[in-house]
């Protein structure tokens, strides 16, 4: 995907997002998939609330920035990425972002500066990617707001550290931000040199911690280790340890440098012993560690091996459903590329209308067992009853449960008592849930966050499908629809009626139709005005339905006249329907305003009759029985005679014979 598309797609994110946004860029890039694809798998896995995955490959930070700025949404964007001290420092640069501000909970509720400098991210924490996942942006607009607040809370700080006011973080250059623990308290301290950190390190008597956390080459790491050691860094830690690195690592160790890879897990070891450093990287350099690398690189390929096939099923998706209008094949498609990635057991796609649930699509349960199967194929349940479902529907997000036998939110039913592990994920269009992925698995734990993100691609890929199929079902809907009374038009009655007239010719069966005008319609327009007509035809087309059977189709024909095919309807079963329609009519009362009104109808039948015509001749004599019956007085039901090729009258089953058809229509 080029850049353009992407960055158009970020920009419409930003517009749409009322609430807080939060970027994450973990630096995936195509050059080193083997530690980006590990990354970004571990980051995932690790933060799964998070509001907005982004991945920047092709973007610069400042694309990304101004694309913000545009969007006029600083002071509502979080910014959680591995090179967010390039993107932050080019802000401060420009002046449109003044510092990055943690709110981490474990920090005993202190809000904790980020530090920053170009390309590197210093820090002595427990778990950086903890601290940037609550990393909030100040900006220029709400900075002195923010500043009064945040002073306030703060304990005093130690003499040697500088308090910073936003005047000071606006000064050139900032070229490096430190976070200093001091019994477990912390503070912002500006650095401008290697020596200031290493003097304000001494201070607070910790050992420094370089974490590279932006890089793009082997050489490039190869550089930046080399000046860090020549500015004289007690040890330099690498946020993933990467088998290319081992000559690096081994000739820089030859010449004194002692380096460690990254642990981001909580409460992992503390480099504040020298030796006990030292031993980690004797460890890290020695044929047992040869083993450690054997295992990281097998799970790197192993996790980038299912990302690629996460990618093409995803690919797969869009390919298919690329101009697809039936959702019931959409959904099939979705469970057949979602199998290749999650290899679930049994799957299933639920419609959610007002509190019920309906299963449109299933698979795999007939494995399982036939009593799953049967309940899939008839289950239909209260959404109240299923609070998973409910959860899903109500917030609008998805709902993992890793182990089903300990989570008080799972509802067993003895039908599908194997599922161990449930995903489940809703699928939105124009901000409402229409249907609900169900995933399930007969190992607990075997569903992660992971699973979660790609089964959110998946389903922001049905959205996408389901809403132009229902885009093009209320256009279909609208182009075959009279929009006043919901009735067929004329176009799509002479479709629907050329192809049942020639299915009943196939049979030799009888077909009648029935063609219908309201009785003095012109004059309700005038004495009432236009939306009284409006009122009468939706009155006849209300009668007309209540009136046919399932079979009939009836439209408006143009104006007040309406037409009805009867298939399978010999004329006397025709001539009864017609009487029963106009006996409707004329009991139907119509309020205008402070009046009522009763209306009434002229119809003309024609049928077959064993004859082998088309539906323009049924309709033309139809039409000329019509002429009759409002010739005759209006309010009555005529039938064209075949054999005397005139009108008749149909009275309580009689044939009352109208010697002719007068040349002038009655209004």
């Amino acid at each position: 995907m080029n850049m353009q598309i992407r960055l158009k797609g970020f920009r419409a994110a930003l517009r749409e997002r009322q609430s807080e946004i939060t970027i994450v860029d973990t630096g995936l890039s195509q050059s080193q998939p083997d530690i980006s694809y590990s990354y970004a798998q571990s980051f995932l896995e690790k933060y799964p609330g998070l509001d907005l995955f982004y991945i920047t490959e092709g973007i610069s930070a400042e694309a990304v920035l101004q694309a913000i700025q545009e969007a006029g949404k600083q002071e509502q964007v979080r910014i959680v990425c591995h090179d967010l001290l390039s993107a932050v420092v080019r802000g401060i640069e420009e002046g449109s972002i003044v510092c990055a501000i943690s709110q981490d909970p474990q920090l005993q509720g202190y809000e904790t500066p980020i530090l920053l400098f170009n390309h590197i991210l210093t820090g002595w924490v427990p778990d950086i990617p903890r601290i940037l996942n609550s990393c909030t942006v100040v900006t220029r607009s709400n900075c002195n707001e923010y500043w009064n607040t945040y002073t306030d809370t703060l304990k005093p700080i130690p003499e040697h550290s500088k308090r910073v006011s936003p005047e000071r973080i606006s000064e050139k250059p900032v070229k490096i931000g430190f976070i200093c623990p001091d019994n477990h308290e912390f503070w912002l301290q500006l650095i401008e040199s290697a020596e200031q950190a290493k003097q304000v390190l001494s201070q607070a008597n910790c050992t420094l911690d370089i974490r590279i956390m932006q890089f793009t080459t082997v050489n490039e790491i190869e550089q930046i280790l080399t000046s860090l050691a020549d500015q004289g860094f007690d040890g330099i830690c690498l946020p993933i340890f990467d088998t290319r690195l081992v000559p690096i690592i081994n000739r820089l160790s030859d010449a004194g440098i002692k380096i460690a890879t990254f642990n981001t897990e909580p409460n992992s070891t503390e480099f504040s012993d020298p030796q006990l450093m030292e031993k980690e990287l004797d460890h890290k350099i020695s044929l047992s560690a040869q083993a450690e690398i054997t295992h990281r690189t097998g799970k790197m390929y192993q996790s980038e091996r299912e990302q690629r096939i996460f990618v093409e099923a995803l690919m797969a998706v869009s390919k298919r459903l690329n101009n697809l209008l039936d959702t019931n094949t959409i959904f099939t498609i979705l469970l057949e590329e979602i199998h290749r990635v999650f290899s679930f057991d049994s799957g299933s796609i639920f419609l959610a209308e007002r509190d019920k649930v309906k299963v449109i699509q299933a698979r795999g349960y007939s494995d399982k067992s036939p009593e799953a199967e049967e309940f899939m194929q008839t289950a239909d349940f209260k959404l109240s009853d299923f609070p998973t479902y409910h959860e899903i529907v109500q917030t609008g997000l998805p709902l993992l449960i890793s182990d089903t036998n300990n989570d008080p939110r799972w509802y067993p039913i003895p039908e599908t008592a194997y599922i161990q592990s449930w995903i489940g994920c809703p699928i939105c269009v124009e901000g409402k849930v229409i249907a609900v992925f169900s995933l399930d698995k007969d190992e607990p734990g075997y569903f992660t966050a992971q699973h979660v993100h790609q089964l959110q691609a998946f389903a922001g890929q049905a959205a996408m499908a389901v809403r132009n199929a229902m885009l093009f079902s209320e256009l279909s809907t609208m182009a075959k629809t009279d929009p006043l009374t919901g009735l067929p038009n004329r176009r799509e009655f002479e479709e629907q009626g050329s192809s049942e007239l020639k299915r009943c010719k196939r049979y030799n069966r009888e077909v009648s139709i029935l063609m219908l005008d309201l009785d003095f319609f012109k004059s309700i327009n005038d004495n009432y005005g236009h939306a009284a007509g409006d009122s009468v035809l939706k009155a006849l087309s209300a009668n007309l339905r209540a009136s046919l059977r399932m079979a009939d189709i009836a439209c408006r024909y143009g104006g007040e006249e309406f037409v009805v095919l009867a298939p399978e309807t010999h004329l006397s079963g025709a001539a009864e329907l017609a009487e029963r329609i106009r006996v409707r009519m004329e009991t139907t009362f119509v309020s205008i305003g402070d009046e009522t009104i009763t209306i009434t109808v002229s119809i003309g039948l024609s049928s077959t009759n064993g004859r082998s015509c088309s539906l323009e001749q049924l309709i033309d004599e139809a039409d000329k029985a019509l002429y009759a019956a409002k010739s005759g007085g209006r309010n009555a039901v005529f039938a064209w005679d075949t054999e005397t090729v005139t009108a008749e009258k149909q009275t309580a089953g009689k044939h009352i014979s109208t010697p002719e058809v007068k040349t002038e229509e009655p209004t």
